[in-house]
């Protein structure tokens, strides 16, 4: 089965009979998702002595998102390949317009 209605299924196991995830539940989840690895990176940076901890729980929260962004992809109908390899064009075409304006991203 492919990976994308794979999820889908996993999460119409979760409701009870007759009800479905509506995609602005679905987006309160992401949301959700975001903000844990938010507070990750956060943690972080105030607790240096438990980085390798929050690290750890930082790589579950990133995983957790990838997965609700292929479901909230699969819900949308469209392809979270195709949506990966537009990122990425994305991003070097921002490189790129930021090298031909001699911008460098300063702190």
């Amino acid at each position: 089965m492919e990976r994308g209605k794979e999820l889908i299924e996993i999460v119409k196991s979760m409701y009870a009979e007759g009800e479905k995830e509506s995609i602005s539940e679905q987006i309160l989840v992401l949301i959700y998702e975001i903000g844990d690895l938010a507070k990750c990176v956060a943690n972080m940076m105030w607790y240096p002595e438990d980085v390798v901890a929050y690290k750890a729980e930082a790589k579950k929260a990133i995983a957790d998102t990838i997965t609700q962004l292929r479901i909230t992809c699969e819900y949308l109908g469209i392809s979270y390949e195709e949506m990966e390899k537009l990122g990425l064009l994305a991003l070097k075409e921002k490189a790129e317009d930021y090298r031909k304006r001699g911008l460098k991203k300063q702190r």
